[in-house]
């Protein structure tokens, strides 16, 4: 039975001593191979946002496009005119310039190869034409777009009569991961009408060409053997994982790519709610991902490509406070890394203003003001999750992670980071209760937590996120000896900055 402590001991002061120092957190340098937090953060955008505005809390983006953007005509490839307006050449330059590595997760096929071309949805059908899309040499023409499209944004030059484009341009290094469509594993209500099975051969064709056995031209790894590709982002976990690796025969994927949103249904309310990343299963899937890849695509990174909460609560959304989803951002971001992921992507990058009650529509780190502001671009006020995400970035980004501290309680959360050049660690603190729907008192808003901090008060600052500034605000400390800190934990997570000797 999962302890509570909802109990009457909880009148009692908690004290719990907790060593800071870790075995993989003593002091000295850490390994200089080890990737800092600061390649961990992602956030969800499209080319019509601005790059400058995710630098301040994000080192990756993932960019949503389609295949028919770029493509709308059989062998009529544009980059810089899309759509009449949308240079993809100067977005992901500008990008590079401000330090922000892309994933390129492109979606709806054109309707000219289409297998189903008649349909109101023809993007979300196999883009195999005539052939039933069983086959790796069904899809052709997607191996060739992708070809086209990893050879202009790879590592790699190629000859001018090897590129589909006017201006023969290849080898500009602009992007770092190509995903091939998102959440294929989808269903006819969001326009999903791929089985697995067609997914895994489209993604045999375009991951390298079936193995080369398409020729050359065909395939991202075809044309930059260092290009990552990305298996679709998923929104059922595993089993679609399994299915889709199975169908393929092989993992012809670089990166594993799930989706998770934490929702439970509320039995009081009979609907789908929002709830804290600690309730909502997000660890339990990660965790069950990362032993599905030890044993069936092993070495593989594993992205979490989609998290977020909405804050406009609405009949169509499981919105939660704004307070709420800052403090959340910063704890489902550690979460994931403690659990094994490699990488989380928020979602949204902003508010949209034309579906304000859709679900999804209020998730973004910056309000949408363009109602406010008709001429463009439209003006983004930062959101509190902005603040806290820009706070976490510019606080853990330079640092690695070291793993869980052992509060001993189940309902305190306590991990440590420390910088590469091992002068400084930094721990992050919060408290959530168990989850208990149906718990007739209302647990503690907080908690006591008290732990040996190993240097003298000098050389510790504990900050806590806050509005209107990335470098937190200093909270109190109340120290109970020369290096014991006490602190009072709650839903909003503290940083404590101890400066090694």
């Amino acid at each position: 039975m999962k302890k509570t402590l909802f109990s009457v001991s909880f009148a009692a002061v908690l004290i719990l001593v907790a060593c800071i120092s870790m075995a993989a957190g003593a002091t000295g340098a850490q390994d200089p191979e080890a990737e800092t937090m600061a390649a961990f953060f992602g956030v969800n955008a499209v080319v019509a946002d601005n790059p400058p505005d995710m630098a301040p809390f994000a080192t990756w983006l993932r960019d949503y496009t389609s295949w028919e953007w770029f493509e709308p005509a059989n062998n009529q490839l544009t980059f810089t005119n899309v759509m009449g307006t949308y240079n993809f050449d100067a977005h992901y330059t500008l990008c590079d310039e401000v330090g922000v590595d892309v994933l390129m997760c492109v979606q709806r096929s054109p309707i000219w190869i289409s297998s189903n071309p008649e349909h109101s949805q023809y993007y979300g059908f196999a883009p195999s034409g005539d052939a039933p899309g069983l086959s790796p040499e069904d899809y052709r023409e997607a191996a060739e777009f992708y070809f086209q499209l990893a050879a202009r944004y790879g590592s790699v030059a190629h000859p001018a009569e090897s590129l589909l484009t006017a201006d023969k341009k290849s080898g500009l290094g602009l992007v770092d991961a190509i995903e091939v469509m998102n959440e294929a594993d989808g269903d006819a209500s969001w326009g999903h009408h791929m089985t697995l099975e067609q997914y895994a051969a489209l993604l045999n064709a375009v991951y390298d060409g079936d193995q080369g056995r398409l020729g050359p031209g065909y395939g991202i790894k075809t044309a930059d053997p260092n290009m990552l590709v990305s298996i679709t982002g998923v929104s059922y976990g595993v089993e679609s994982l399994k299915k889709i690796t199975e169908a393929a025969g092989r993992a012809p994927y670089d990166i594993v790519n799930i989706h998770h949103y934490c929702w439970v249904f509320d039995q009081r309310w009979s609907k789908w709610i929002g709830v804290a990343p600690e309730w909502g299963g997000l660890e339990k899937l990660i965790r069950d991902t990362v032993a599905w890849r030890d044993e069936a695509a092993p070495g593989k990174p594993i992205w979490l490509t989609e998290l977020g909460w909405d804050t406009l609560p609405s009949d169509a959304t499981q919105a939660v406070t704004e307070q709420d989803a800052a403090n959340f951002l910063i704890r489902c971001m550690i979460l994931s890394k403690y659990a094994g992921a490699d990488k989380v992507f928020w979602f949204y990058y902003k508010d949209t203003d034309d579906h304000a009650e859709g679900q999804f529509s209020t998730s973004g780190i910056y309000r949408n003001q363009t109602m406010l502001n008709p001429e463009p671009p439209p003006k983004l006020m930062p959101k509190l999750t902005y603040w806290y995400f820009a706070t976490l970035k510019n606080l853990l980004g330079p640092t690695v992670y070291q793993g869980r501290v052992d509060a001993g309680n189940e309902t305190i959360y306590h991990f440590e980071f420390k910088h590469k050049d091992g002068r400084q660690t930094i721990s992050v603190l919060w408290y959530c209760p168990v989850y208990n729907p149906r718990a007739r008192v209302a647990p503690p808003s907080q908690v006591p937590y008290e732990f040996e901090v190993g240097q003298s008060q000098d050389r510790v600052r504990v900050v806590r996120p806050a509005a209107g500034t990335v470098e937190g605000e200093t909270v109190t400390a109340n120290w109970t000896g020369e290096k014991t800190l006490s602190l009072e934990l709650t839903g909003t997570p503290v940083f404590v900055i101890v400066d090694q000797i």
